[in-house]
């Protein structure tokens, strides 16, 4: 059985940076609430072009990037504070639906 090696962050690496990644989690933290209740996705959008831009430059496949970004939005305790379970479905719907479209503009 082999272990699978983990491999430094770099060109053609497939997982985004830790600057990424860090700039995602701070949109998100600044954004959910707003966008819970009205169109706050501006700060958000920027963040995911910028993502996604990355994950096609290190030719990750869109549901790499769709895993990884799901990861980060259930770890954020942001999206534990919108409303009940029907709020939070709803808003992680709209996050991913900007995550797909991120990754496909052109």
């Amino acid at each position: 059985m082999t272990t699978p090696r983990a491999s430094a962050p770099g060109p053609g690496s497939r997982t985004l940076s830790e600057a990424s990644v860090a700039a995602l989690r701070d949109a998100l933290r600044r954004t959910v609430g707003r966008l819970a209740t009205s169109d706050g996705h501006g700060l958000l959008r920027d963040a995911m072009s910028v993502v996604a831009a990355e994950a096609r430059q290190r030719q990750m496949r869109p549901e790499e990037l769709l895993t990884a970004f799901k990861a980060l939005l259930d770890a954020a305790p942001e999206m534990h504070d919108v409303g009940g379970r029907v709020a939070q479905a709803r808003l992680r719907e709209q996050l991913v639906t900007l995550c797909i479209k991120a990754y496909y503009e052109t």
